[in-house]
């Protein structure tokens, strides 16, 4: 049982430091590859020391488990994000958009969705780069056509991202974050997370933006104007969200399950129309 266990543990932890202050331990040169005799093995209290210290060498100490079990310990705002992402990237196929790489979709799929996971998704002109939890870079310098932008501030984790090119050029992100809360959690003042999603509006800048246009038009054209809140079904919901629309730039869409909003879908759609003519207006005028 548990409580006989930790007994032997606390004793041999007890024999283990009264060893390590013997003198002439120290003379002793680590030999990592010395194997014990068959003798040793057979002995019940050494057999045991032996079996640890060589679970402890392995490069790395892991237990699977099934993918059922490991969605299941999730925490519920994760399994939200994840669901947002699926959600989105779902009905941007139903729009016409064909995943061509990233995660499931690449051609040697990642059954888990780890962070900085990068799904690309293509229609005619317009390629798609969403991204799941990726780190906006630091320093300009760190930038990349798959990673285009950098800010200083402290808030550059949005849970999803778009990154919207036409014809291979940058033109737009859109952050998007999905908050397993409350509506007045959100925004309220004093626990709420204004700070954090005007952090993603405004503070993020790009090289690549608008790459090789004339910087007259580059000024025209902000990097990214809004950001998008998604939150759950709230029963109790009475607070407007139009002024922060209107103020702020930042738009909330309840979403979930039980709670399918097509104007999320559609928003993003004439983002991606406006960006049509943003490039058509800025390289072939």
């Amino acid at each position: 049982n548990i409580s006989s266990t930790s007994q032997k543990v606390s004793s041999i932890k007890k024999n283990i430091i009264n060893l390590l202050e013997e003198e002439w331990l120290y003379y002793i040169k680590e030999n990592l590859s010395t194997k014990p005799s068959k003798g040793a093995l057979m002995n019940h209290n050494y057999n045991i020391i032996y079996k640890w210290v060589r679970e402890f060498r392995k490069t790395e100490l892991s237990v699977v488990f099934s993918k059922i079990i490991q969605n299941s310990w999730k925490r519920t705002d994760e399994l939200y994000e994840i669901w947002c992402l699926i959600y989105l990237i779902t009905s941007l196929i139903e729009k016409g958009y064909s995943p061509i790489n990233g995660w499931i979709y690449s051609e040697e799929p990642e059954l888990e969705l780890y962070e900085g996971t990068i799904i690309k998704l293509k229609k005619d002109k317009i390629t798609l780069n969403i991204h799941y939890n990726s780190i906006i870079k630091a320093k300009s310098n760190e930038t990349s056509i798959e990673h285009p932008l950098y800010t200083k501030a402290s808030n550059n984790k949005p849970d999803i991202r778009i990154d919207i090119f036409v014809c291979e050029i940058y033109l737009k992100s859109i952050p998007i974050d999905a908050k397993y809360r409350r509506l007045k959690n959100i925004t309220g003042k004093k626990i709420g997370s204004l700070e954090q999603l005007l952090a993603y509006k405004d503070r993020p800048n790009s090289k690549f933006h608008l790459q090789g246009a004339k910087s007259y038009k580059r000024k025209n054209h902000r990097i990214i104007n809004k950001v998008i809140v998604l939150f759950p079904r709230d029963e109790k919901n009475s607070k407007t969200t139009s002024n922060l629309k209107e103020e702020f730039g930042i738009e909330f869409y309840e979403l979930s399950p039980d709670l399918i909003n097509s104007s999320f879908i559609e928003m993003i759609e004439n983002e991606i129309n406006e960006m049509i003519e943003v490039y058509e207006d800025t390289y072939n005028r």
